[in-house]
């Protein structure tokens, strides 16, 4: 299966949590792909979505992360499947990605 996972850091984060805690939540996201590319990032680091291929179910890899140090109550989380009907331009690293990881029937 193939999901985005998108986070969001608390309100408050300063960088200091930007820098120590996002490269622990990807490493953990990654963790649990055989595949993965970066989806996006804001500017200032606090939202980020991941790109992932995995067998895990989408419960075990948000629980994993809601687990994890680096997790605070106020920090957001969504993750959804990424489907067959795909399109799009530009976002190169991303579009090839998915075109890559798309199921051959």
């Amino acid at each position: 299966m193939r999901y985005c996972v998108v986070i969001q850091l608390e309100n408050s984060s300063d960088l200091a949590r930007v820098r120590n805690d996002v490269p622990a939540i990807v490493t953990l996201i990654k963790g649990h792909s055989q595949s993965d590319e970066m989806a996006f990032r804001s500017n200032d680091g606090v939202l980020f979505g991941w790109f992932i291929q995995t067998d895990k179910s989408i419960d075990m890899i948000r629980k994993a992360i809601e687990g994890s140090t680096s997790w605070r109550n106020a920090d957001s989380i969504v993750i959804f499947e990424i489907g067959d009907g795909l399109s799009g331009k530009g976002f190169t690293r991303q579009w090839t990605w998915l075109q890559h990881s798309a199921k051959r029937d």
